[in-house]
């Protein structure tokens, strides 16, 4: 039997008035911030990551890359370690973890995460909902919130090269460009994943289930 009715619904909602975007610093000279948020894993991309600054961290003086683990648990030595291992040692800089991430997220300029698979991605609507333009794989849990041109920079996993060349046009990006993907984004999560709209969306689901399957 085919069904009559269906939705396809956007998976958890964003607080929409807790993540708010906040003004980027205004010291000069400015240094550009790139955040990592997530665990060492090689699945969420790390070994592309630290390639990738490796290939344009002399270009890009006036950048840096930090790390912020998700979780209480996540050793900030092993990234430390990882990166040292990798050959990095300038501008890459290591915090632990925070519960209170939106303190930190709206304040870098690009938030990164090459990751290979997602279910679908917080970071990357948490920092679209601070205005924060996003680089992120195409992939599933990611490439939905990765729009080029619009939100951020969309590359091909597994990457170093094309990760290198997406971080140096956000870093060479006008700051009206940003500012309008930071707009777009916050625009993105507004319309289609803040928790109110997730919200009528399980309403709905349960309306369409009858109360003997659901």
């Amino acid at each position: 039997m085919k069904a009559q009715r269906w939705l396809l619904s956007s998976g958890s909602g964003i607080d929409t008035q807790l993540f708010i975007p906040v003004a980027k610093s205004s010291v000069v000279p400015r240094i550009f911030r790139f955040l990592f948020v997530g665990r060492i894993l090689i699945d969420k991309g790390v070994t592309e990551l630290f390639m990738a600054w490796q290939q344009i961290q002399e270009l890009i003086p006036n950048a840096s890359l930090k790390h912020r683990p998700l979780r209480p648990t996540a050793s900030a030595l092993h990234s430390k370690n990882l990166a040292r291992r990798a050959g990095l040692t300038k501008r890459v800089h290591y915090g632990g973890h925070q519960e209170d991430e939106e303190s930190f997220m709206g304040k870098c300029d690009i938030v990164v995460l090459p990751s290979y698979r997602e279910g679908f991605s917080r970071t990357l609507m948490e920092a679209l909902a601070m205005a924060t333009p996003i680089i992120a794989t195409d992939e599933a849990g990611c490439k939905e919130l990765a729009i080029p041109n619009l939100t951020g920079w969309r590359i091909p996993a597994h990457s170093s090269a094309a990760l290198a060349e997406a971080m140096l046009e956000a870093y060479h990006a006008k700051p009206d460009v940003l500012s309008n993907m930071g707009t777009a984004g916050r625009q993105l999560i507004e319309d289609r994943y803040n928790e109110q709209v997730i919200g009528s969306q399980d309403q709905l689901v349960r309306e369409l289930i009858p109360d003997e399957q659901a």
